[in-house]
């Protein structure tokens, strides 16, 4: 009989001491094996975050969420987070607590980043919260982006671009048969006046080398004497030509001053001449 007795307490006994183990494991993971110290923090969007929800600091779990409460803020929700953390653990007040996945399938946390202030956070303080950036955010936030610009430009572009492609097939199927005629007709007038045209350069290009021979025969000096000698006698000839006419125009209005002399000198001792009536 104390056998049996004995049995049933050693059973009783090792149950007691695993539920104490697994409440003490529950304990450690959470964070709450002690006195702790409140804090609270806004987001926007709280999706993953519940009551039991881990909160880590740099990584080190500290704490976990108390209560999540919406609260309505410029015609807009807004969710309040409480959280706990280990009594003392101190938190600079420039610290920013951020929703997180730390792995690809790990769960979702309230991630703190240390700031570098060395004033630390009063108990009771809100930390400044940050909205989750992990990678399924950002490839969310990326689609909604994508879809708006999808409706707003992409669609608009493609019917603007479908109806001037339109306007062109309409515009082509009722002036191609007349641009058509017009081409064929220009083509045709070229091929008839092509070998004329030809002619005629051919004619430019031989007076253009007979021009450029004569020009050329012009300039070349003469035997024994140099370019620069022969330039320097034409411009010697002008320079006299020159020098001859000024002294031609000197003389001749040396002529037209003796002769209005003796025009004058005529004119004064001429003889008056008085007329009677034919008597």
């Amino acid at each position: 009989m104390r056998t049996g007795k004995f049995s049933y307490f050693a059973v009783g006994l090792f149950v007691i001491s695993m539920l104490a183990v697994l409440i003490v494991a529950i304990a450690l993971l959470t964070g709450r094996t002690g006195a702790t110290d409140a804090y609270f923090t806004t987001y926007r969007n709280v999706t993953g975050i519940k009551f039991g929800t881990q909160v880590l600091y740099e990584g080190y779990p500290v704490g976990q969420v108390e209560r999540v409460t919406p609260q309505p803020e410029q015609g807009r929700m807004r969710f309040r987070v409480d959280f706990t953390v280990t009594e003392g653990w101190r938190i600079p007040n420039d610290s920013v607590a951020e929703i997180a996945a730390p792995g690809l399938l790990s769960a979702i946390t309230v991630s703190i980043r240390a700031g570098k202030s060395a004033t630390p956070l009063v108990p009771g303080a809100q930390v400044t919260g940050q909205e989750r950036s992990d990678i399924f955010s950002v490839v969310s936030s990326v689609a909604s982006d994508f879809g708006d610009l999808s409706e707003t430009s992409l669609k608009p572009l493609l019917a603007n671009l479908n109806r001037a492609v339109q306007s062109f097939a309409d515009v082509m199927e009722k002036e191609a048969p007349k641009v058509t005629g017009d081409i064929a007709s220009v083509s045709g007038d070229l091929a008839l006046r092509l070998p004329r045209i030809l002619t005629d350069a051919e004619v430019i290009a031989a007076n253009l080398q007979g021009i450029s021979a004569e020009v050329k025969h012009l300039l070349q000096p003469a035997t024994g004497e140099s370019l620069n000698d022969q330039i320097r006698g034409i411009l010697s000839n002008v320079n006299a030509a020159t020098s001859g006419f000024s002294q031609l125009a000197g003389e001749l209005q040396s002529t037209r001053a003796n002769a209005d002399q003796l025009l004058t000198e005529l004119g004064g001792g001429r003889p008056r001449i008085e007329y009677h009536g034919g008597r």
